[in-house]
This record gives C-alpha cells, sequence and structure tokens, in this order.
C-alpha cells in the first residue's frame, strides 16, 4: 500500500530503507533512509493506516527529499585518444568519482547502488580537489578513437559519501 510520484519512464526506487516497516510505538515511528542518488529531488508518501484495519489508510504524508549533490560535465574537447571534461558541481559537492562505459546504461539503475552502499565502480577513479579549485576538469585518457563514450559521475560530499550520479556522453576523435 503505497502511492509515489516518479517522472513518467524511470524505474521507481524508494526513499526509505525499511517499506514494511510497522511502529512499535504508535506516539512515534523512525524511519532509515537512503541518500538521494539522484539530482533531482524525490517525492514519496508514507501512508498511516488504522493498526486494527491495515485496509483503511488514515493519513498520508508527503515527503520531499532533497536532490542529491552532483557534479556534472557541462562540455567537452576530444582527440584521438583522449577527452576532456569542463565540470560544475552543486556547492557542497568536494569531490566525485566517475566510470566510463561503451555502452549506455539507464541511470536508474546505477542509482541503485546508494541503496547497498556500493560505490566501487565510481571509488576506483575518485578524485578530490573541487573545492577551492579553479580547474574543474577531467581527463579522461587511453580512449579508443572515433567511438562515443558514457561518462557517469557520482558526486561525493564533505563524508565521502557519494550521492547524485549524474551522465555525460561524449565522442572521442578519428584517428590521425
Amino acid at each position: 500500500m503505497k502511492e509515489v510520484e516518479y517522472e513518467k519512464g524511470i524505474i521507481p526506487y524508494c526513499i526509505f530503507k525499511n517499506l514494511d516497516y510497522y511502529a512499535s510505538d504508535y506516539n512515534r515511528a523512525e524511519f532509515d533512509f537512503y541518500p538521494n542518488s539522484s539530482d533531482t529531488e524525490v517525492r514519496d508518501t508514507i501512508l498511516v493506516v488504522n493498526p486494527f484495519n491495515f485496509d483503511e489508510v488514515i493519513a498520508k504524508i508527503p515527503i520531499v527529499q532533497e536532490a542529491g549533490e552532483f557534479v556534472k560535465a557541462v562540455s567537452y574537447t576530444a582527440t584521438d585518444k583522449t577527452l576532456t571534461l569542463k565540470l560544475e558541481n552543486s556547492e557542497n559537492a568536494v569531490g566525485y568519482g566517475y566510470m566510463v562505459l561503451t555502452e549506455k546504461v539507464p541511470l536508474s539503475i546505477l542509482q541503485y547502488e546508494v541503496h547497498f552502499n556500493d560505490y566501487q565502480a565510481f571509488r576506483e577513479n575518485e578524485i578530490r580537489g573541487l573545492v577551492g579549485s579553479d580547474d574543474k576538469t577531467c581527463n579522461l585518457d587511453v580512449l579508443w578513437p572515433d567511438r562515443t563514450y558514457y561518462i557517469y559521475i557520482a558526486a561525493m560530499d564533505e563524508n565521502g559519501i557519494f550521492t547524485g550520479i549524474t551522465e555525460f556522453e561524449a565522442k572521442s576523435a578519428p584517428e590521425k
């Protein structure tokens, strides 16, 4: 029994870790939640049910989770073996990790990683230095010429936790 607002075409994922949460104290409820793995806000609804009749909803509490921190590529320059991405970040993003693929993966699938705190693919390419840095570029080397790449970037906050994941498409130049 759950009402959710999601953008059309997006695979839904949940703000809350435990959907079958039952409060043992009817006067107080605590919920575990996931960090927002998107760079847009997430909306959800908590349904309060009658403890004596679980089919009866007695209240609906709308929840809006703030957008996650983000680091995104806004433009790029290419050679036959390198891509240089120009980056833009939200105020509290201090670093990022990235993943480069030759096939597009739906962003919603990668966003599920936040639920398991499994950012190993992003951590392998972790970079710090967004704070106080004028050079907000990322150089990707040893690429194949004339190929399209899909770059996924996970922002990192000051606590070292990855949040919002963005995607960017770029093509390396033909071989010289």
